[in-house]
């Protein structure tokens, strides 16, 4: 996979730049800016300690959160909380963030109706949490949360980073119509899903194509962190070269949506434990604007993309790291080297 190998081979010239510094060395600095500029009361909401409940707590529903929304912040404030996302992400990730907070107000005239109050879609309403302090060297994590938006991020030590839950949705998926007519937030994924799928041959796809409707949403959600119960779909040792590549492709709209260092790091993870051992499955229907679902799974992680609810214009994807998530296993490989017997 000649993506995936080359962005493992930028992680020796990236480990000179970050050999004296924390890899999320800009991540921190971009924290501590905008946690300087809070005030008692906004620092009171966003600030937790590391080992509260609410930092699993995750959700990608409109509902009322813990933290600081942006809506509470002023407008200097609400560019360092942006600045704080963009240092996580690429120019490709922060993009999707920018493209689906900007589909709450589309989704929100679509739903209004004449005489009707405007439904609850508001775009002031992603909300920061810090979980410890980013200043230290001890564990800390952060996220930031609304509607079709969970990034979940902890660090543990200096070296050590977990990047899920990772979940990105986009409502609708294809914007017809006004200021924004074409837009398609999460189009990439869908296109290149399905373009894979359809490059299979009759026996291959015997095997990718599994049973049953597309489920109506993905299955790895929140309360649902034990993973699937067996690997199912076509793998890629059974894939020809440009199959594989075009695999690889796809991988590279979930990783390739952090930073450099982050990316490269979940990218050795993944190709260390077996790119042969990685399994495409697809359910539903193959043709354009019909419900359908595909989930790429490996060893450690699974990542699902979910098209599938009435009209299949409202789509949601998310990484899982079935070891990592939220910094589970660094967390105790942490506790057991560093503080045994303490």
């Amino acid at each position: 996979m000649q993506h995936l190998l080359g962005l493992v081979l930028c992680c020796a010239l990236a480990a000179l730049v970050y050999a004296a510094t924390p890899p999320d060395a800009a991540v921190r600095a971009a924290a501590g800016k905008l946690l300087a500029s809070l005030s008692a009361e906004q620092k009171a909401k966003a600030c937790f300690a590391f080992d509260d409940k609410e930092r699993v707590n995750w959700a990608y529903v409109p509902q009322d959160r813990r933290g600081l929304p942006l809506g509470d912040m002023d407008d200097a404030q609400r560019a360092l909380a942006m600045d704080l996302v963009r240092s996580a992400l690429s120019p490709q990730g922060f993009a999707k963030i920018e493209g689906v907070i900007k589909l709450e107000p589309v989704l929100r005239d679509l739903e209004s109706r004449p005489g009707a109050p405007a439904l609850h879609r508001d775009a002031s309403r992603y909300f920061v949490s810090f979980f410890g302090d980013p200043s230290s060297s001890a564990p800390w994590a952060w996220r930031f949360e609304g509607h079709h938006l969970s990034l979940n991020f902890c660090s543990i030590g200096d070296d050590a980073e977990s990047v899920t839950p990772n979940f990105y949705g986009a409502n609708p998926a294809r914007v017809e119509g006004g200021a924004n007519d074409g837009l398609r937030v999460l189009g990439v994924e869908e296109d290149l899903g399905r373009a894979l799928f359809n490059s299979f041959d009759d026996k291959q796809r015997a095997v990718a194509l599994l049973s049953g409707e597309p489920p109506k949403d993905v299955i790895l959600g929140p309360g649902r962190d034990s993973g699937f119960e067996k690997v199912e779909g076509l793998a890629v040792a059974q894939m020809t070269a440009p199959q594989a590549r075009a695999l690889d492709e796809l991988l590279a709209q979930f990783v390739g949506n952090l930073r450099a260092s982050s990316a490269d790091a979940q990218t050795k993870r993944i190709r260390d434990a077996g790119v042969e051992r990685i399994h495409f499955a697809w359910i539903g229907s193959a043709k354009p604007s019909e419900p359908h679902y595909y989930r790429i799974q490996g060893p450690h992680f699974a990542i699902e993309y979910e098209n599938a609810q009435p009209g299949a214009n409202h789509t949601h994807v998310v990484w899982r790291d079935l070891e990592r998530d939220f910094g589970a296993d660094l967390l105790r490989e942490h506790l057991a080297r560093d503080h045994a017997g303490k």
